[in-house]
């Protein structure tokens, strides 16, 4: 049998998937200007971001909005099969980003501590369970880094009422789709 996990990734991706071009672009729009309009983005001066790829909730507007009003910005760097860690955003730190593939990664800082992070979400529930790609590297991460505000990004379509989270699995703080914010309660 296949863990509901499983069903529902493989659901969200799909449904996801399915999401026409003139829709993504508009929906992309609104989730990015929902998430600036954040009391977070005013109140806190360092976040992580996850570089998007493929059909996820593009995060380029957000991480050029950041910038632009003199946040610190951090990404995302696989430093092995089992391990994260987020890198000061430069060219070398994006183009590592984007793999989301093992690097040594020696030379970069790749110890940065968001106040803020921004996390992909295949799926997730308005009580904050999230359903990742798998592998466990946020959850890892967040796990000993507890301190940081949860930020999900999702379109309504990966919205369950179904997800039970693990042990392991770590709980947004908020989820923010086309449609609204949705705060979790954690």
């Amino acid at each position: 049998m296949v863990p509901k996990k499983t069903v529902i990734r493989r659901k969200a991706l799909s449904l996801r998937a399915s999401i026409t071009k003139s829709d993504r672009e508009r929906w992309n729009k609104e989730i990015s200007e929902r998430f600036l309009s954040l009391d977070s983005v005013a109140k806190h001066s360092s976040f992580s971001c996850y570089v998007s790829i493929g059909a996820e909730v593009t995060t380029g507007a957000i991480i050029d909005a950041l910038m632009t009003l003199g946040k610190w910005v951090s990404v995302p760097i696989v430093l092995s099969d089992n391990e994260m860690g987020f890198a000061p955003l430069n060219k070398d730190a994006l183009e590592l980003s984007k793999t989301f593939k093992p690097t040594s990664a020696s030379t970069m800082n790749t110890n940065c501590l968001p106040e803020v992070s921004i996390i992909p979400t295949v799926a997730a529930s308005r009580s904050g369970a999230r359903i990742g790609y798998g592998r466990g590297y946020y959850d890892r991460w967040l796990s000993k880094n507890k301190y940081t505000e949860k930020i999900g990004l999702a379109f309504s379509c990966q919205l369950f009422n179904d997800i039970v989270p693990e042990d392991h699995d770590q709980k947004l703080d908020k989820i923010i789709t086309e449609e609204e914010i949705i705060p979790c309660g954690n």
